[in-house]
């Protein structure tokens, strides 16, 4: 590793048995003995490609001095950021997902590692003492690797306790799939999802986990934990709604906008001025301490669990009315009218912008139609968030760490890709 102290340097994160070749330099960098590492992805696809060049020219060589781990964020509402991460941010991190989940472990990695999710993967794992085990694939899921690789890592450490993050979109596969017409398909995907319920716990990440998905991997005693975190806080920091011993949580009165306090908190983003000691829109140091500010807003629930509402950026404005896109779509899951729903702003002439509906049918089953969406959200949200336009979809546009990416989402529909049912 070649590079001045304070000066980001990219670190290729490949997949499968070749990832444990960085194991010895993840450790440094948990250290904090490294120049801050960028991971970046391996360029073998039009999209790792993409990425690449984008995180490598926007980051790379620029100084970013105490930071051990560069973590961009998603950057789907533009060009991504760069988390500039402590090594005793990471380290903190760590301790408190495990004190969250019961006790240290060994981790699988199913996601990929460039993202703070898989990152997370590697990094828990090794501080915890355990060697990380990876499957072939993490930008692509196969439910049949996850399962030779349930099974290498409960044989390789049978007295430890065992670890995953998995996206909501790949625990959906595996649902979806053990339903499947096609026998062998159903049969792995079965016995994926029983192999599953042999770990400890799976950190569902990324993007929130749909409640009916949620209550069905529950029914089948899959132990999985919704998690929230993000880039800047070093990865996940609630678990089943509830902080780490690492974090502090806080509510705006009166806008619900989620703030995190605690020892995880990046020192800012690269070559913002967001040093922990001078403010920006994102960071703010207080008598209480030092926070960052999220673009989310959320709830407490009747046990006390963090309940997130959706982002701040993604509302939309539709005739001077806000609607949060994230409670619709939770409350049209549950309906279970469709196999996973979607809901944007799109311009309209006379509000500004109006909510409209993208929906994934469910297989051999005729697509909800708008009447049937509009009676759901009415009945629950109220006139002003029902949807005025329907659009049918055979996927949703995502992230590399999962996220529902919404403004490709806007694209496909400006382009005319997406087939009116309205």
């Amino acid at each position: 590793m070649v590079g001045m102290p304070d000066t980001i340097t990219p670190l290729v994160m490949p997949e499968g048995a070749h990832i444990k070749e960085l194991y010895p330099l993840l450790e440094d960098c948990l250290a904090g003995t490294t120049p801050p590492l960028l991971p970046v992805p391996t360029p073998n696809t039009n999209a790792t490609r993409q990425r690449y060049s984008l995180l490598t020219q926007h980051f790379a060589g620029k100084s970013a001095l105490g930071a051990a781990l560069i973590m961009a964020t998603s950057g789907t509402t533009g060009v991504p950021k760069g988390a500039r991460l402590s090594a005793a941010a990471l380290r903190a991190s760590c301790a408190s997902t495990h004190a969250a989940l019961g006790g240290p472990g060994r981790w699988l990695l199913a996601v990929p590692a460039h993202h703070i999710i898989g990152m997370q993967v590697l990094l828990r794992s090794l501080h915890a003492g355990h060697t990380p085990l990876a499957l072939p694939h993490t930008t692509t899921f196969q439910p049949a690797e996850l399962l030779d690789g349930i099974d290498e890592l409960l044989s390789a450490s049978p007295g430890a306790r065992h670890y995953m993050s998995l996206v909501p979109s790949q625990l959906d596969t595996l649902l979806q799939d053990a339903d499947s017409s096609d026998t062998t398909r159903r049969s792995i995907a079965r016995e994926a999802l029983a192999a599953l319920r042999d770990l400890d716990g799976i950190v569902s990440g990324g993007a929130p986990i749909p409640a009916p998905q949620l209550a069905e991997l529950k029914a089948q005693e899959v132990p999985v934990v919704p998690g929230y975190g993000s880039s800047e806080v070093a990865g996940g920091v609630l678990f089943n709604g509830r902080p780490g011993p690492a974090t502090t949580i806080a509510l705006d009165p009166v806008t619900h906008r989620i703030s995190i306090g605690g020892e995880t908190l990046a020192d800012g983003y690269v070559e913002d001025g967001s040093s922990p000691h001078s403010p920006s829109p994102a960071w703010e140091t207080t008598d209480s301490g030092r926070w960052f500010h999220t673009q989310d807003v959320g709830h407490y629930d009747a046990a006390g669990r963090l309940i997130i509402d959706g982002r701040l950026d993604e509302a939309i404005n539709s005739g001077g009315l806000i609607v949060m896109p994230q409670p619709l779509e939770a409350s049209l899951q549950s309906a279970g009218l469709a196999r996973d729903v979607a809901i944007t702003g799109e311009p309209d002439s006379h509000f500004g912008e109006c909510v409209v509906a993208i929906v994934i049918p469910h297989p051999n089953r005729p697509a909800p139609t708008l009447q049937e969406i509009q009676g759901v959200v009415e009945r629950e949200h109220g006139r002003h968030a029902v949807p005025r336009r329907l659009y049918l979809a055979q996927h949703f546009p995502r992230t590399g760490s999962g996220k529902l990416n919404r403004n490709e989402l806007k694209n496909q529909i400006a382009r005319g890709e997406l087939p009116s049912a309205s």
